[in-house]
């Protein structure tokens, strides 16, 4: 780096001679990063281009495989009883269909309730209990999954039995509202809390403790003792109250369908549910609380379906209120079209010829299920196919058309500080126009896409043509005042014929976009339209990538054409901004040798005028 010294002995602004100087050198550099910038910009409309057309493709796709037109629709006259649904592969029909039963799985329900149904405290209360605000005032009470926090009130002088019940039933009310849970006392002063409500169909009811207050234990009650058996407490906890106490010696285990299933008294009812739901049993055990009873359901239906229980070591299955051990499957029962042979199902959703029946309830009438075809699922098809195209090709017409502004090339970083943000804006508008003006790519797309709309294709339908179907190109009068280039290769649908051609001929309407001849080189005219145009954007897509890369592709990828020169310019402006920075040092040295032969002149001046 050249030393640079300001003008302290010329008196000139070194600075900004140099400055000026510069300018002139660096406007080669300037006109690099404007090719460059212009180059970046082509290769973002070229991607620009190749999203548009990739979307276009995968519409195309989907149209050249007929299986993929969904060209049936199914009805029933009674969805409370069946539901219906269909492939594409069903046929035009219409079905009666009678449910006479419905497949269900095997279940097995304890034929017991599992609980005592007996919430009791394991003491009597005492004669004189007296309650502390903060010590032995406080327990939590679960009715139904509500869990409320009681809070008896401190007395001055000591409670009774009586006293401190009422007490309690007293709070309780105002927690849960007066009726929903009775506190009394046997003939042992032991207090007992009951839920009330229909016999056999009571609500389950805990209580527990609340922090470190010893209200619980003073009443009496051990933590989360229950009214039923509480699935999340071990079953031979105390306050757990099995109707049959669970007997697990060492290797105690049960079969649910020939499946061993082991426990221990710890246990808990719902890791037990657990280990038996996630065992190849094909089996779910579920515990109702409100009836108070377990079931095994089997997780498939039909008469295959089976569930058998037996205890092997211990009595959890007797436990469990379960008294038959053994259950079968049933069969859906159906009868098509009024025929005196029902046919049976395994399951309550099934497809016969291409429909999918889900059965919901039997019936005494029979219910009429449809097939027809799905005009109108075609019909949208086809739309959204014109949309789509002329999306892609106003885009291609409009880039290959636009105009090309010469005089307004890329703003260099000193242009852009000198002008606004709209000014700015307006520019590059024009700068980047016409940058894939008379494009060979998109040329040879905006051709052969019109060519194929109006391709006659050889199927044996009537339909072979898309101008049959309500498809034309936009017509030019030979006006050139009302000629618009955008829209000059884009299609009109006329959607009155489009219809009535699909009712016509559903098939033919199909074929004329999804027929595939199989040939190695076929023409225009072997393939349909969507199979045409699903190849030529795939190989127009694939022509825009190797000049310019996908859309994740980096702008200066040298793969690609575009992206290398961009990066051989990258390498030209480096290159250049290296020389700039020498030519400046080579001004500043220059100028350096100025000062310093003007320094010394100075001095030899001074040194003969002291000579006087």
């Amino acid at each position: 780096m050249v030393m640079r010294i300001g003008g302290m002995s010329s008196g000139l602004d070194i600075d900004a001679m140099v400055s000026d100087l510069m300018k002139a050198e660096r406007m080669p550099l300037d006109k690099l990063k404007q090719k460059q910038q212009s180059m970046t910009w082509k290769s973002d409309a070229y991607r620009e281009i190749n999203t548009k057309l990739a979307s276009f493709r995968d519409l195309a796709n989907s149209m050249r495989f007929s299986a993929n037109w969904k060209t049936t629709k199914v009805t029933t006259s009674d969805p409370n009883v069946v539901t219906v649904s269909s492939s594409d592969s069903a046929a035009v029909q219409t079905r009666s269909i009678l449910v006479q039963q419905l497949a269900k799985g095997a279940v097995l329900t304890s034929t017991n309730p599992v609980s005592s149904n007996s919430l009791v405290a394991g003491s009597a209360l005492s004669s004189s209990t007296t309650i502390t605000s903060g010590a032995n005032d406080q327990f939590n009470v679960t009715l139904n999954g509500s869990t409320k926090t009681i809070t008896l009130t401190a007395s001055g002088s000591p409670y009774t039995e009586v006293q401190l019940k009422n007490e309690v039933q007293k709070q309780l009310d105002a927690a849960f509202g007066a009726g929903q849970i009775t506190a009394s006392l046997d003939a042992s002063n032991q207090l007992e809390l009951k839920p009330n409500g229909t016999a056999g169909n009571l609500p389950q009811l805990i209580v527990d403790r609340t922090g470190s207050n010893t209200g619980l234990s003073n009443l009496g009650f051990s933590a989360k003792q229950s009214f039923k058996i509480n699935v999340d407490v071990p079953l031979n906890q105390a306050g757990n109250p099995l109707a049959t106490p669970i007997s697990a010696p060492s290797g105690a285990k049960f079969t649910v369908n020939g499946v061993e299933i082991s426990y221990q008294a710890t246990d808990t009812l719902q890791s037990i549910m657990q280990r038996v739901n996630s065992s190849t049993a094909g089996v779910n055990m579920s515990y109702d609380s409100i009836t108070d009873k377990v079931t095994f359901t089997s997780k498939a239906t039909g008469v295959a379906s089976k569930v058998e229980l037996a205890d092997v070591t211990g009595n959890f299955i007797s436990a469990m209120g379960l008294t038959t051990l053994s259950a079968a499957g049933q069969d859906a029962k159906v009868t098509f079209d009024g025929s005196a042979t029902p046919t049976y199902y395994s399951s309550n959703s099934f497809t016969n010829n291409g429909v999918t029946y889900t059965l919901l309830n039997t019936s005494a009438s029979a219910v009429t299920v449809a097939s027809t075809k799905d005009t109108d699922a075609i019909f949208n098809k086809i739309k959204d196919f014109v949309a789509n195209y002329n999306n892609t090709l106003t885009l291609v017409n409009k880039k290959l058309t636009e105009v090309k502004y010469r005089d307004f090339l890329p703003l260099t970083d000193e242009q852009k500080d000198a002008m606004s943000e709209s000014d700015i804006k307006n520019w590059e508008e024009k700068a980047k126009s016409g940058l894939l003006q008379r494009d060979d790519i998109l040329k040879s797309a905006s051709t052969n896409f019109r060519q194929m709309i109006n391709a006659k294709i050889n199927t044996s339908s009537t339909f072979d043509s898309l101008f049959k179907i309500g498809i034309t190109t936009t017509s030019f009068s030979g006006n050139a005042s009302t000629y618009n280039s955008v829209t000059a290769n884009t299609i009109v649908l006329d959607e009155n014929k489009l219809k009535a051609a699909i009712a016509q001929d559903p098939d033919g309407v199909i074929s004329l976009f999804s027929r595939q001849s199989g040939l190695t080189n076929p023409t225009i005219n072997d393939d349909g339209i969507a199979q045409s145009m699903y190849k030529e954007a795939t190989s127009l897509i694939d022509r825009l990538v190797d000049r310019a890369g996908g859309t994740t592709t980096a702008n200066d990828d040298i793969t690609t054409t575009v992206g290398l020169q961009i990066h051989n310019l990258d390498l030209d402006i480096e290159d250049m901004e290296s020389r700039l920075l020498k030519k400046e040092d080579y001004y500043y040295h220059r100028f350096t040798l100025m000062e310093q032969a003007i320094q010394k002149g100075q001095a030899q001046l001074s040194w003969l005028s002291s000579l006087r």
